[in-house]
């Protein structure tokens, strides 16, 4: 049996089985592939591998009381990963805007899938008999955007301080409007765009396992549902619902 992030190859003597966890375009796997040609061409490239276990997509504000605010503000990194390829000279401006013809969550299969993961397990009666687990070389490349975005999120969570409410990959929420647009001037330095939304009826709930965040936003109510396990805060709610 053979697993990636998009597929489950099960293959015996008499006959074969091949099946999709996550449905995608062919858009999305052929854009796959020409990244994976422009990073072969950039083999020359400065970079480095990076520490899978140092990743952390998101951030959360310790407080042990909810919190309301009838105002909140949202700052958003525009096409953080593609730009992330291009400012790195990864891309030309022609593979970005290939990337860019493709909607968001299809934009991040495309580059998230040069980080794909395969895993073959040989069975013997009926029991597992070897494990082989094979990493794309290309993951590096993903790892880097998420990297650089992860490490310009961190300096705006400086800018907002005490305003800070929580970070999740390339987003940041803040209780102060002046601070988001300060994070904005910084996220333009890094020669990346932006937007700032204005959110309403903000809703930040902490629970044991994890924080949950409610607000309106563009008239619509978004959910938020924040792990918190193995982190200071985490031990906090842990001790007051004991």
């Amino acid at each position: 049996m053979t697993l990636t992030n998009y597929t489950c190859l099960i293959e015996a003597p008499e006959y074969s089985y091949y099946f999709l966890k996550h449905l995608q375009k062919p858009s999305v796997f052929t854009v796959t592939k020409l990244l994976k040609r422009y990073m072969d061409s950039s083999l020359d490239n400065e970079i480095q591998d990076i520490d899978r276990n140092s990743m952390k997509y998101y951030n959360a504000k310790i407080v042990t009381k909810p919190l309301y605010k009838h105002k909140a503000f949202n700052i958003d990194i525009n096409a953080a990963y593609p730009t992330c390829l291009y400012n790195a000279k990864l891309i030309d401006h022609k593979m970005y805007m290939r990337l860019m013809s493709l909607n968001k969550d299809e934009r991040l299969a495309a580059i998230g899938m040069m980080a794909s993961r395969k895993r073959i397990f040989n069975f013997v009666a009926g029991e597992v008999d070897s494990y082989e687990d094979i990493e794309s070389p290309y993951s590096k490349y993903f790892f880097y955007c998420v990297q650089t975005i992860q490490e310009i999120i961190w300096k705006c969570e400086v800018i907002t301080g005490n305003s800070f409410v929580f970070s999740w990959v390339d987003g940041l929420y803040t209780t102060d409007k002046k601070s988001a647009e300060q994070c904005r001037r910084l996220i333009a330095e890094y020669k990346y765009k932006s937007t700032v939304a204005e959110l309403t009826d903000f809703y930040y709930e902490p629970l044991e396992n994890r924080v949950k965040v409610t607000f309106m936003k563009d008239g619509k109510n978004k959910l938020f549902n924040i792990p918190i396990e193995n982190n200071r805060l985490a031990q906090i709610l842990k001790f007051i619902h004991s």
